[in-house]
């Protein structure tokens, strides 16, 4: 791996210093350092972590580069962050570069440092008393995000533009980088701001427990996300008859279109709803006489208890309906003598 460009100075610390520092890297095998991005101590925070793979460390970063990168349609800024870990300005004089917007859809923004003392020496001898115990993570940095709305992610990047611009994470430990000291990323991003996930998985999205949704059920209406991120619906059925709305062609009556019913008319029989969902039944009057059967008291008899009628008997008058509904006529006989008057041929003299 090349040295950044962006640390020129830190090609004159290996010259100048390889004599200084042979000795420590003649004592033990130097190890590789892995690095990480992970949330601060506060919601707006960044804490970059180091870990030295095998053997502990606490002698010269002579050189550490890492890129932090985050979507450009983010109006989040980083600032130049503080570190907690070591204060020394020559043990660990960690700084970035301006933030860049290459066009690519990202930010950037670079921080180099270029060690000259021992981060274990002494503070007054320009070190930090600090180290890099062996397989432990160490927060070497924290940075503060400004500006930042609805979620952005954060990850310390080797890209193609890091790559074009000699900004890929770089380590050199004692003004040594052979064998490779450079580990590696750890790749999972930090999401900062407003970054819960909704309904759908979506960060920061807006199908949350109690907004509206879509059960994709027909028959149910005013649907919404419960607690627990199901989509339900209330069953609409307005008429109470078992069948939603949706499905029921008479929507407001019980019943459907050909169902029986009941028109509250005495008269009728076979009642149904109709097309208009309206519940019509057929006129019942078996003697066609114009009064429905419920209300004849003879509807089999044209006419009523009383009503004159034809009982077809020549001998008879004043026929009417009997309390049977039978054809009834009064035997005329004027001269009594046993042939009713329309036989008689002297109907008013006996014989």
């Amino acid at each position: 791996m090349c040295r950044p460009t962006l640390n020129l100075r830190s090609r004159f610390v290996g010259v100048l210093f390889a004599a200084f520092l042979a000795p420590f890297a003649a004592q033990a095998q130097l190890p590789v350092v892995d690095i990480d991005l992970v949330p601060g101590p506060t919601a707006n925070q960044l804490d970059v972590r180091l870990r030295a793979n095998g053997a502990s460390f606490d002698e010269v970063i002579s050189n550490l580069v890492f890129t932090i990168r985050w979507a450009d349609t983010s109006p989040a800024a980083l600032s130049l962050g503080s570190s907690p870990w070591c204060t020394s300005n020559q043990a660990f004089p960690l700084g970035p570069s301006a933030q860049q917007t290459p066009g690519n859809g990202f930010k950037y923004r670079t921080w180099t440092s270029v060690g000259q003392a021992q981060i274990g020496e002494l503070i007054d001898n320009g070190g930090c008393e600090s180290s890099l115990p062996a397989d432990t993570w160490v927060t070497v940095w924290r940075i503060t995000v400004n500006n930042n709305t609805g979620c952005t992610a954060f990850n310390i990047v080797n890209d193609t533009w890091t790559q074009a611009n000699n900004r890929n994470f770089f380590v050199s430990l004692n003004g040594q980088q052979v064998p490779p000291l450079t580990g590696t990323i750890e790749w999972t991003g930090v999401n900062i701001g407003s970054c819960t996930a909704d309904c759908l998985g979506v960060i920061g999205g807006p199908a949350l427990p109690g907004t509206a949704c879509n059960d994709n059920n027909a028959c149910t209406t005013n649907d919404l996300y419960d607690a627990n991120c199901n989509c339900a619906g209330t069953f609409q059925d307005t008429d109470s008859d078992g069948v939603c709305d949706a499905n029921d062609n008479c929507p407001t009556v019980t019943g459907q279109i050909g169902s029986s019913c009941n028109d509250g008319n005495a008269c009728t029989i076979n009642d149904v709803l109709n097309a208009s969902c309206q519940c019509v039944g057929t006129f019942q009057d078996t003697d066609s006489d114009g009064v429905c059967d419920a209300n004849d008291n003879c509807p089999t008899v044209t006419g009523q208890i009383g009503s004159s009628c034809n009982d077809g008997n020549a001998c008879t008058i004043n026929d009417v309906l009997n309390a049977s509904c039978q054809c009834v006529g009064t035997f005329q006989d004027t001269d009594s003598d046993g042939v009713c008057d329309a036989n008689d041929n002297c109907p008013t003299v006996t014989g």
